[in-house]
């Protein structure tokens, strides 16, 4: 019960944190666009990463394990998780896939995808679900 009410808790800090506006760490989309496309090949692959392996804060890492929980055969996972690491990356909600380039767009895609198949398929089993 205790480990659950630590992952609850660290979530609900997360989720502060991503609703806080101030924590935006790129001015506009056409940054955070240029970023994923200029930036080092894997730097959106990496920060992946670094959701997953706790360096964005244990609330992230949870978030993520419970986004891979709620996936399904049948949802678009790519597009699923994509949306959960652009709005991690971007630092609250992302609502601008329409004004990345298509050039963000395809590494993004790639990214995420080549994230998902080698992905330990035990990795969303750790969160403790209620």
């Amino acid at each position: 019960m205790a480990e659950r009410q630590y992952q609850e808790r660290e979530m609900g800090k997360w989720q502060r944190e991503m609703e806080d506006k101030s924590r935006q760490w790129f001015d506009n989309v056409a940054e955070l666009s240029e970023r994923i496309t200029f930036g080092d090949e894997d730097w959106f692959i990496q920060q992946m990463e670094w959701i997953c392996n706790g360096s964005y804060g244990s609330g992230a890492c949870f978030d993520c394990q419970r986004h891979l929980n709620r996936l399904t055969p049948r949802m678009n996972q790519v597009a699923a998780m994509g949306r959960f690491f652009l709005s991690a990356v971007w630092g609250h909600d992302f609502t601008g896939w329409h004004k990345l380039t298509p050039a963000a767009q395809r590494i993004a895609t790639r990214d995420v995808r080549r994230w998902l198949k080698l992905k330990n398929k035990g990795f969303g089993q750790k969160l403790i679900e209620q």
